[in-house]
């Protein structure tokens, strides 16, 4: 993946959890093995990551011996209500329409995997993969969701939307059968794609509950949380806060109050996002430095902003960081800059 490493939505967590707990696992056991707190399980802007859903279902898996627990968790769900896109796709009109705003807005519950949309024929191909390591039981439990909310949400569905799906992974000795009743269809498995198969006449098949109004709503708050979501990752909120506080560093300490959360907890959420505080630090200093290289200020002005105590500090800092000197760096901007006119 990029440098932003795989998460997952609060949401799916506490979902698995609660479908543990109501197959008799401990919810103290899950908690506590899998060191899950309890705080960010419940905060609806809170992201895990990936790693830990997948010890989820590999802990789930031990604990109730149910080896299509993916499979069961999907279906059990009530597909992706309470989601940003959960409520845009129950208010549409067609499938189509449905797919759309998945594309579009898939990002709100989970950052590591994609979906495609091909064309084959008379079919139409949903296409799913992934940049980071996942548990089959996650993959099945994305396909049978989808399965449930055709089932529920779809007038005129039944037993035909799904011509057939496709599994990379193995079947693992279990029950065929079982599996090809959840989905509705047949299932291969050990295939090149994890792909759901259709006809392109089902993406004209309409919802029960379409409602543009509610839709165009829902899309609205779903698109302010994309925005939100890029601007407001602890990764840019912590930025703000030391790009404001400038010359002077906010300790972790300073930091954590700032933001209502405890020092061990933006310490993980900053981890877990591929910095250290002190590495974040040094990238706003860099960022700082370099727009204020493309303004024209003096190197002594610069060093001081930053927080240097001499300008060769700062100077050997920027070398570090851009591979070159800040004059080098100036010169070239500039080079560039009448070039472009």
């Amino acid at each position: 993946m990029s440098s932003e490493q795989a998460k997952i939505t609060s949401k799916m967590v506490r979902g698995l959890v609660n479908h543990l707990v109501k197959k008799g696992v401990s919810r103290e056991l899950v908690l506590s093995q899998l060191q899950i707190d309890e705080q960010d399980l419940n905060n609806p802007d809170y992201y895990f990551l990936l790693e830990i859903y997948n010890d989820l279902y590999q802990l789930g898996e031990v604990q109730t011996g149910d080896t299509c627990l993916g499979m069961s968790f999907g279906l059990d769900s009530d597909p992706d209500v309470g989601s940003q896109f959960g409520l845009i796709a129950r208010t549409c009109e067609t499938v189509a329409d449905v797919l759309k705003y998945q594309l579009r807005f898939s990002s709100l519950v989970r950052n590591f995997d994609r979906f495609e949309i091909i064309t084959e024929g008379e079919n139409f191909i949903i296409r799913w993969s992934s940049e980071s390591p996942t548990t089959f039981h996650l993959i099945e439990e994305i396909f049978s969701r989808r399965s449930a909310f055709i089932n529920n949400y779809v007038l005129g569905a039944g037993n035909t939307f799904f011509k057939q799906v496709d599994f990379r992974h193995s079947l693992n000795n279990r029950d065929h059968t079982y599996l090809e009743t959840i989905m509705d269809c047949p299932i291969k498995f050990e295939q090149p794609y994890n792909q759901i198969i259709s006809s392109q006449s089902a993406l004209k098949l309409t919802l029960k509950t379409p409602d543009r109004d509610l839709r165009e709503f829902y899309e609205g708050l779903a698109q302010k949380k994309l925005v939100e979501q890029s601007q407001n990752s602890i990764v840019a909120r912590v930025s703000r806060l030391l790009m404001n506080a400038l010359p002077d560093v906010l300790t972790l300490e300073h930091l954590s109050e700032d933001l209502s959360v405890s020092p061990r907890t933006l310490q993980r959420q900053l981890q877990q996002n591929g910095y250290t505080l002190k590495e974040l630090c040094n990238e706003v200093k860099r960022k700082v430095a370099l727009e204020s290289l493309k303004a024209g200020h003096s190197l002594v002005t610069i060093s001081y902003k930053l927080g240097f105590s001499e300008q060769s500090a700062f100077q050997r800092a920027f070398k570090r960081w851009q591979g070159c000197t800040p004059k080098e760096f100036q010169q070239l901007y500039l080079h560039n800059l009448n070039t472009e006119e």
